[in-house]
């Protein structure tokens, strides 16, 4: 780790200095476009030479299979055992916290509903009634207005009954890149509004949220025992999620140029400086 201000590296003196490489997937692999350059290459010369990496991804709108069949649909010739979203930590979640067999609302797709049942949640439908578990893994998928009233409300009830209840946000990323001058919201813009509404109406009794992807450690401490060295170096595109995450995982980071963050971003951004800056993941 750093505070220093980043250096300009290369992915070739990159694979030469870590054991293992950590990289983001929206924004530095891929985008709605299709591949960045050089991720195609990257990933065939990581496969090939047999570098020890995982894609750590704050997915959580597709099953664990769907998200490694969007990556391979890209281009990308990648494995299962590659691919570490943030979905696949609802299954140790639920066992760690006791969560096996609670009701759930899950806001999100097909993909999303699936991997809570995997993880053993019972999903149940709207309306809401009562909820114990509300797990927020996308922003698409169900109505919105009314799907947020009803966890809302369900939330309340369950709370002003001195009922236990968990909030849980699969994807912690309040914004995504649409392109290199777009935005969209996400994931934890939606958690947002919801923690917002439950802390007007419940003040110091509304619960915390459980954060299972970037910038919390715990995607890249499961992706280090994986792997079986935290000699690793996160590659990612953005200041609060992937630089951030490493940081609190105490790792390295390479901010790559090919995401959202431009020059000024990274010398006004007042958390943890990224190790390394990368122009391109050009081997």
């Amino acid at each position: 780790m750093t505070s220093a201000a980043p250096q300009p590296t290369t992915i070739d003196r990159l694979l030469e200095r870590y054991e293992a490489l950590l990289m983001d997937a929206w924004g530095v692999l891929i985008t709605d476009a299709g591949p960045l350059p050089g991720a195609v290459a990257l990933v065939d010369h990581l496969v090939r030479t047999g570098h020890p990496f995982r894609i750590l991804s704050n997915s959580a709108s597709r099953s664990r299979e769907e998200s490694v069949g969007n990556l391979v649909r890209h281009g990308l010739a990648i494995a299962p055992e590659h691919v570490l979203p943030s979905i696949a930590l609802l299954g140790p979640l639920f066992s760690e916290e006791e969560l096996i067999g609670a009701r759930c609302a899950v806001l999100g797709p097909a993909g999303s509903v699936e991997e809570v049942r995997r993880a053993g949640g019972v999903v149940l439908d709207p309306p809401y009634e009562e909820v114990e578990v509300a797990v927020v893994c996308d922003e698409s998928g169900y109505p919105f207005v009314p799907t947020v009233d009803s966890v809302v409300n369900a939330v309340i009830r369950q709370v002003e009954r001195g009922s236990s209840v968990r909030l849980v946000v699969a994807n912690p990323d309040l914004f995504y890149p649409v392109a290199r001058d777009r935005i969209g919201l996400t994931t934890g813009t939606v958690a947002l509004v919801i923690g917002t509404l439950l802390r007007h109406r419940l003040g110091p009794a509304a619960p915390d949220w459980i954060l299972l992807g970037k910038p919390e450690r715990r995607l890249f401490d499961v992706a280090c025992e994986a792997l079986g060295t935290r000699n690793a170096v996160m590659v990612g595109d953005q200041l609060e999620t992937d630089v951030l995450g490493a940081h609190n995982a105490g790792l390295d980071s390479a901010l790559v140029a090919t995401g959202l963050v431009r020059a000024r971003e990274v010398e006004d951004w007042p958390g943890p400086a990224p190790t390394w800056l990368l122009s391109d993941l050009r081997v």
